[in-house]
């Protein structure tokens, strides 16, 4: 079969849906089964580039806006190389669609739809608006919804009262590759000495991140606790930046250098109120047994009793947790539940099921 792929989401510095779809396409690769046209709004993540060019998989890359590309340049381009099927691997999709061709989405999330999530800067705004439009209009049309945790899928079936039964070859979990080495040259960057000891958060600035909360949390926790430092990465941009010397931000990391942050970490800490997943949780959870995450239910889903959950509107959670005897966890288990859980090769095999159904 032909296979028709948007690989928009796996820019040059993709995070969340990038990843996924990411490992999701090197297994594609990796086992041959079909015929691949990979297509692209934008320039894509180096490997990612080369990976494909290496292969005898098509790739079309045509620069636009992503509401264009995806609304006008893709149905271009699907009519062009008459695929079987399409996936369309992070939220949005082209609301026409050819009767002949079946379509597959992963909607990763419905935060877009939350009304008390509200869009900070005109970029986000047309984001929200768009991802909106594209939801409520096109979901019903797709021959196939798929996500990436059980949480959300039986959040989609519920909010457009989708009939059809869901199986678990909808739920793609994220996979993550984890990093064999660390980078230490990042305490120096960031001028942290190695007496220093520290939290770790990996936040962003989009409200549902709930950066404002975890800074107010954690200078509450500070007017007892103050030789200790706060590190987060992800919020560059942040308002707070500067404003205490215990608080740093860092620049875009590598992998290398997130490991050594996450591991030498005292706790490393996710504060986000909604998520779709939540990759750094299990990026943590493998490299620290420390994980203190919000109680939400998709952190429910992901952490299990492998890490401690705190109320996300109490100021008091990081007093409290140092108030209270830690519970034990098995650090080993935790790490082998990971990498057989959040596997990619699971995932693969699950959406090329799905492929197959079409045939």
């Amino acid at each position: 079969m032909k296979v028709l792929i948007n690989i928009s989401v796996i820019s040059k510095n993709h995070r969340g849906m990038g990843v996924f779809a990411k490992q999701i396409i090197r297994e594609l690769i990796k086992n041959n089964h079909h015929q691949y046209i990979f297509i692209s709004g934008n320039d894509i993540d180096k490997q990612m580039d080369d990976l494909i060019k290496s292969t005898h998989h098509i790739y079309r890359q045509i620069n636009a806006p992503l509401p264009i590309f995806e609304q006008l340049v893709a149905p271009y381009l699907i009519n062009k190389f008459k695929p079987d099927i399409c996936w369309f691997p992070s939220n949005t999709f082209p609301l026409i669609m050819s009767s002949k061709i079946k379509y597959i989405a992963t909607i990763c999330d419905l935060i877009f739809l939350k009304n008390e999530i509200k869009p900070q800067s005109l970029y986000q705004k047309i984001g929200k608006y768009y991802r909106t439009i594209n939801i409520l209009l096109g979901t019903k049309k797709l021959d196939k919804v798929t996500s990436i945790s059980y949480t959300v899928i039986h959040e989609i079936y519920d909010k457009f009262q989708l009939n059809e039964k869901i199986d678990e070859t909808q739920v793609l979990y994220v996979a993550q590759q984890f990093s064999f080495n660390e980078d230490g040259s990042i305490f120096k960057k960031l001028n942290i000495k190695s007496s220093d000891k520290y939290f770790y958060s990996i936040a962003g600035i989009a409200p549902h991140k709930n950066l404002d909360f975890l800074i107010e949390a954690f200078n509450f926790f500070q007017e007892k606790n103050k030789n200790i430092k706060l590190i987060i990465s992800g919020a560059t941009h942040s308002k707070y930046n500067g404003l205490d010397e215990n608080i740093v931000f860092t620049p875009f990391i590598s992998e290398e250098e997130k490991k050594s942050l996450i591991k030498n970490a005292e706790i490393f800490i996710f504060p986000s109120l909604i998520e779709g997943f939540g990759i750094p949780l299990i990026e943590g959870l493998y490299h620290n047994p420390h994980v203190l995450v919000s109680d939400i239910a998709i952190f429910r889903e992901i952490g299990k009793e492998y890490v401690s959950y705190f109320d996300p509107y109490d100021k008091e959670f990081l007093v409290k947790y140092f108030e209270t005897p830690r519970k034990d966890i098995n650090h080993e288990e935790a790490r082998e539940y990971i990498l057989t859980t959040f596997n990619a090769i699971k995932s693969t095999r699950k959406l090329e099921n799905i492929f197959n159904e079409f045939k």
